[in-house]
Formats: C-alpha cells, structure tokens, sequence
C-alpha cells in the first residue's frame, strides 16, 4: 500500500485535479484506490458523492473518535473518506501521528491511498505529512509560484527530513515544447529543486474541467485527450515508480 500525498501551500495550482486524475489512472490500470480528502473545499468528495447526508467525515474522525475504516464510502469505482467544510474549525487541533495511525489500521487493504490537501499549513497538513510515502506538489511556472514551492519543501522538510518531494509542474502551454518565458522558470526550478523536480510535465487543458466536472472519460478518440492522458499516466508511473498498463473503461 502506498499514500500519496498532493499538497503546496499555493492554491489554484491543481492540486485536487491532479489528485484525481491519479486515481482514475491508477483505478483504469486495475489498482485499488482509496481518496482521503483533507481539503474543506471538498472538490473530489463532490466529485465522486452525490449525497453525504449522515455520512462519516474526516471531521469526525479527526474531533468525534470516528475510525477511518468507519468513514470509507464507494462510488464510481473508487473508495473514499468524505471530507467537510467543518475541517476549516480545526486548522490547529490535529495530533501530528493521528492520520498516520489510522491509516495503519487499514492494513493493506488498498493499493494506493491519496490524499488531496488545503493550501495552507496546518495541523491537518501536517499530519497528512506525516502519514504519507512521497509528497506530490504541483506548481504552475511563474516567480510566485516558485517562492511558494521553496516555502512549501522547507515546511515539509520540518516534519519529515528525508520525505520523498515531487514538484510536478502543471498548466503548460505544451508539456512537448516550452515557450522561452516558462524555459526561463524551469531553468530556476532546476536550480532550486534539482532532487525534486519530476520529469513529468502537464499541459494546460479543458479536458480536465470535463473530466472532473462533467465526469467525461480520460478515454476516448482524439489526439489532444491521448495526448493529455500519456502525460497524466507518465506522470503516475515516475510518482509511483511503477508500470501501469491501462485497462480501457466502459
């Protein structure tokens, strides 16, 4: 079982979008997926629910005792813990070991875990930190985004020293041939974050509002959406180290 974790402390930089795009890759290629949703927004938990009336949320788990395997919900071929718009109560009331331990608790029961996080830094990240194996941070390409990210690995750095980063730059005008302005940017990402920069790029493209809004399919004819599901899939083979063979869905 690996826990994937996609946090920058930057919002508006695909965080929950690359989150899922994960998933639907890792659940086509035959693995099974569980979403943890610390973001209040709660963008996959409306994503993947339709109702969450009476349910278990990670707000419960985090302030009521609730146990994670208590809170886990299927839909759309995927497993998920349903977050709340409650999270943002208690940025600062979550023991740093808590979701590590329930995560514990699972014991192999699913491929891969990812959790999509809130940018900011809190108690709630942190402990997300602390419960994850590689630590996934899109970036778009601009000087702002560059600070945020050194903030971001720094912060990371205080919980886990030896956490495995992947800066993984999002919103590309094309992820095959960079403009001079976003060469000039990645030329600074190197510099800066030579051990953590992913390989993987990710073109900007309409696909994923489609895709996560209107529930489209990462499948289908058309060179623009092949296009953009090899670079989501060669980005979840570098993040997970591993080979995944697509399994085309009805």
């Amino acid at each position: 079982m690996r826990v994937l974790n996609f946090w920058n402390v930057k919002g508006g930089v695909g965080k929950s979008s690359l989150c899922y795009l994960t998933g639907e890759i890792l659940r086509d290629g035959g693995k099974s997926v569980l979403f943890i949703d610390c973001d209040p927004q709660r963008s996959i938990t409306k994503t993947i629910l339709d109702d969450l009336d009476g349910k278990i949320t990670l707000f419960d788990i985090f302030m009521h005792g609730k146990k994670l395997n208590e809170s886990i919900l299927s839909s759309k071929g995927f497993s998920i813990v349903p977050s709340s718009l409650n999270l943002l109560r208690i940025q600062e009331s979550v023991e740093q070991n808590r979701l590590a331990d329930e995560i514990e608790t699972l014991k192999n029961k699913f491929d891969f875990i990812l959790i999509d996080n809130q940018p900011t830094w809190n108690s709630i990240v942190r402990s997300s930190i602390q419960a994850c194996d590689r630590l996934i941070m899109p970036s778009m390409i601009s000087i702002f985004d560059l600070d945020e990210v050194a903030f971001s690995v720094a912060e990371a750095r205080t919980v886990r020293k030896s956490l495995p980063i992947s800066i993984v730059l999002n919103g590309l005008g094309n992820a095959d041939k960079i403009s001079n302005d976003e060469k000039d940017y990645m030329d600074s990402f190197l510099l800066n974050f030579k051990n953590e920069l992913a390989k993987s790029k990710i073109p900007r493209s309409i696909l994923v509002k489609r895709i996560i809004d209107r529930g489209e399919s990462l499948f289908g004819k058309g060179s623009s959406k092949e296009k953009f599901r090899q670079a989501i899939l060669n980005m979840v083979q570098e993040i997970t180290e591993s080979k995944i063979k697509l399994m085309e869905v009805a």
